[in-house]
């Protein structure tokens, strides 16, 4: 809350004038009750009903003289739901039910977006039909982490292989920790699984192409041309997974925010929950999909879009997207609605043949069925993450355990600080 109090009032300006469309402060709910519709629901009003009596004697005098027709002292934050579980579902019908902007995160695949934009649809819907209005929302979609989870499996499943024909296994993967930077971690490490996880972490192996991965696997290949073939095959590999987030993001923009698709949801919603064609639009408006945890400039190239659309950038990723602009020959008239553009067929099916890049990217048999409803049809697959298997899919396995350690080790650094400052002696 310390944190977030100025971030609201930097933003609250274009947040009022935009009638909660813009200016939003995303604020991350207690990963601890990620799966759970009380607790995040205790969390996030506890946090809006605080933010409210602040804003509230902040908006008395920013909009002095100004249209009541926002209602003073609402707060322009949206809450992280995480994907984590079939509870986020409820947990964003629920807030956007009250007026209360989500930004979905722990989000990577193209099933968890499309439920979780169904959701929001459901929560803004009967939020207007009560006569609340409605705030921004926002899909965050995780590329990044989803290539770091497919070029991790990947690489665990190259590095096991070739180490089947290795003789002295602990001294090979010594070695290849010490060129990576490994070393320390695994040093107290029996297992080789252990060991050989650690390694290919994101942490220490951000790219298949690595000089030193690469002289691994290919170190007791004698003749030069096959390890030139292998060399080229990841490559290869790397590039194609650099390409899965992006492959996610558009086929989630194409089935809802496309020229094809958007008149079919109007329609849906004007039909599905008894809306005007205004309140209709205003829902289609008011939501965005966010393409986030970026690992390189296309990441942003590639999904620019003139509308439904919100890119994050870390202040690294923005400068290295600026340098990649200041390339000889480049064009940003060519990434105009970029998000729209086909990718190379070769690279998504070589992709489709990745287990979990197949689950990221189709569909279920139950949205099938939901889109087959609207009009939206397409060669989208049947064998996407259901709900169920949400929690168990490797990068939110991993993004959870993150977040959660995060969460609580800052929480044990600020009651640490409290118990210290309350033993302190006291001046008079």
């Amino acid at each position: 809350m310390v944190a977030l109090w100025p971030n609201l009032t930097v933003f609250r300006p274009i947040a009022l004038l935009s009638r909660m469309h813009h200016g939003m402060v995303s604020y991350q709910l207690n990963p601890n009750v990620a799966a759970s519709l009380d607790g995040s629901l205790q969390d996030g009003l506890k946090i809006y009903s605080a933010a409210q009596q602040f804003l509230r004697q902040y908006d008395a005098l920013l909009a002095w003289g100004y249209s009541n027709e926002e209602e003073r002292g609402r707060p322009n934050i949206v809450f992280k739901v995480a994907g984590s579980s079939p509870a986020a579902v409820d947990i964003t019908t629920a807030f956007n039910r009250l007026g209360i902007g989500t930004n979905n995160t722990v989000t990577y695949t193209v099933s968890q977006e499309t439920t979780l934009i169904l959701a929001a649809m459901k929560g803004m819907a009967e939020a207007l039909k009560s006569g609340i209005s409605i705030t921004q929302a926002y899909e965050t979609n995780m590329g990044g982490r989803l290539e770091s989870h497919l070029r991790e499996v990947e690489v665990e499943r190259i590095l096991k292989v070739t180490i089947e024909r290795v003789e002295d296994k602990k001294g090979f993967l010594s070695e290849l920790a010490e060129d990576l930077g490994a070393t320390a971690e695994i040093h107290y490490m029996a297992s080789l699984d252990e060991k050989i996880r650690v390694i290919c972490s994101f942490k220490y192996l951000k790219s298949l192409s690595h000089p030193a991965f690469i002289s691994a696997i290919t170190g007791s290949k004698k003749d030069k041309k096959s390890k030139e073939k292998t060399s080229a095959y990841l490559s290869r590999l790397e590039s194609d997974i650099g390409l899965a987030g992006t492959f996610v993001a558009q086929r989630v923009y194409e089935i809802f925010f496309s020229s094809r698709s958007r008149p079919k949801w109007l329609l849906h919603l004007r039909n599905m929950f008894g809306l005007s064609a205004k309140q209709a639009a205003e829902i289609m408006d008011k939501i965005d999909l966010l393409p986030a945890s970026k690992r390189k400039p296309n990441d942003t190239y590639f999904t620019l879009a003139k509308r439904n659309l919100t890119n994050t950038e870390f202040p690294n990723h923005q400068l290295a997207v600026l340098q990649a602009s200041r390339h000889l020959g480049f064009r940003l008239k060519a990434f105009e609605n970029a998000v729209l553009h086909s990718q190379d067929s070769g690279v998504l099916n070589r992709l489709l043949r990745l287990n979990d890049f197949r689950r990221a990217y189709e569909l279920t048999p139950e949205l099938l069925g939901i889109l087959r409803k609207v009009g939206i049809h397409g060669n989208f697959g049947r064998q996407g993450l259901a709900p169920k298997d949400w929690a168990t899919f490797g990068s939110v396995v991993k993004t959870m355990k993150e977040f959660t350690d995060a969460y609580n080790e800052f929480k044990k650094n600020c009651v640490d600080f409290v118990l210290e400052a309350a033993r302190a002696p006291r001046t008079s």
